[in-house]
């Protein structure tokens, strides 16, 4: 009875140890690191602009009522930006245009003519953030610091009709100086977006020579503050192309000073109108 019980134990056991167990799962875990590949590592923006002004020169002089000068200036240029994914970039702009339309205080007979040139250069900082109504678009907005300038050279002819002994001299007055602001580009519909920033210009220097054949030249020199700022609606095609309408004003305002005993300033030179645009980004 012992044996036989002993031999019915053993085959217990053979039959347990020979059935097939439950298969035993393995579980692979990979980790992945996500990598934007659609984001370029440096973004760039190049537009040809043409700004036409209404300018003028408004000062304190006796009995002018304030409004020394008016003129036009056909306006023309690039803006060149760079953004990179890292978050930095660089933004330049240059205007230059011929002078045209001239009123100028006691100029009777006299010719004028020259140039306007106005040009910045600023290293912004970039951030974004998805639209909420649409994650696929993004707001984007940059704070920069810079350097600016903003020249009017005027050349006037037929002095002598004025009592002058020489018949012509340049007139440059040119405000130059450190610069900081923001911008932003808001998309508000497919292909659409609202632009606009503002600069502003704490500490400039202004100066104004007068260069004449018969007399050398004379400066005189001044400090003050400044603006630049600007709005517009731009579309953006397929490919990158764009084009781009708004308005832009840039005006330089010079601190207190008096010529001969005459006081000239506080005075200003302002640049403003519509402007238009056609570019590219890659």
């Amino acid at each position: 009875m012992r044996s036989v019980l002993l031999l019915l134990v053993a085959g217990l056991l053979v039959t347990i140890a020979a059935a097939p167990g439950p298969a035993v799962a393995q579980t692979t875990i990979r980790y992945t690191t996500v990598v934007n590949n659609q984001v370029s590592p440096v973004t760039y923006t190049i537009q040809g602009v043409y700004w036409p002004t209404n300018s003028e020169f408004v000062a304190s002089l006796p009995d002018s009522g304030g409004n020394i000068a008016n003129w036009n200036t056909a306006m023309y240029g690039l803006d060149f930006r760079v953004d990179t994914r890292s978050h930095w970039g660089l933004h330049l702009n240059g205007m230059t245009g011929n002078q045209s339309n001239w009123s100028f205080l006691g100029s009777g007979g006299v010719s004028l003519s020259g140039t306007d040139t106005i040009w910045s250069v600023d290293v912004s900082y970039l951030w974004q953030q998805p639209v909420p109504d649409n994650p696929a678009a993004l707001t984007t907005f940059r704070g920069f610091v810079g350097w600016g300038d903003a020249k009017a050279s005027t050349t006037m002819g037929n002095l002598t009709s004025l009592g002058f002994a020489f018949n012509s001299a340049t007139l440059v007055e040119e405000s130059s100086g450190f610069r900081v602001g923001f911008d932003f580009t808001y998309p508000f519909q497919s292909g659409w977006s609202l632009n606009g920033g503002v600069a502003y210009f704490p500490s400039t220097n202004t100066t104004g020579t007068v260069v004449a054949r018969s007399i050398g030249s004379s400066s005189i020199s001044a400090g003050g503050t400044g603006w630049d700022a600007s709005a517009g609606v731009r579309y953006t095609f397929a490919g990158g192309f764009d084009v781009e309408a708004g308005y832009r004003l840039v005006r330089q305002n010079v601190n207190a000073f008096s010529v001969g005993g005459v006081a000239v300033c506080p005075c200003h030179t302002q640049w403003t109108g519509p402007y238009g645009a056609v570019g590219v980004t890659f």
